[in-house]
């Protein structure tokens, strides 16, 4: 059986290992050279959120008031009428229920 030993020569990086990021070139410097990067010297990024208008009209949805729902049956929203509706009708039956 043939057993090799530990080698104490340091491994040299490739072209693969040495290319974190190519748009963080300050913090990969000093990463790189062993060193404590300090907040300063630390690329900051800014990342947009958008959100598309159907998810803003879903959380609107999600988060009005009974109030808000009365007014837009009033103003002609169909969705607004259906629910107060169906309130109604569980409303009607809950008291339905109570009488028995």
């Amino acid at each position: 059986m043939n057993v090799q030993g530990v080698s104490s020569t340091p491994v040299q990086q490739t072209a693969s290992t040495t290319s974190i990021s190519q748009t963080d070139s300050t913090n990969q410097s000093a990463v790189s050279s062993g060193s404590t990067a300090n907040s300063s010297s630390i690329n900051s990024t800014t990342d947009t959120v958008t959100i598309s208008s159907a998810a803003k009209a879903a959380y609107e949805e999600a988060t009005e008031t009974p109030e808000d729902v009365v007014t837009e049956a009033r103003n002609g929203d169909r969705y607004a009428q259906q629910l107060l509706a169906k309130q109604a009708a569980a409303q009607t039956s809950a008291q339905e229920v109570q009488k028995k």
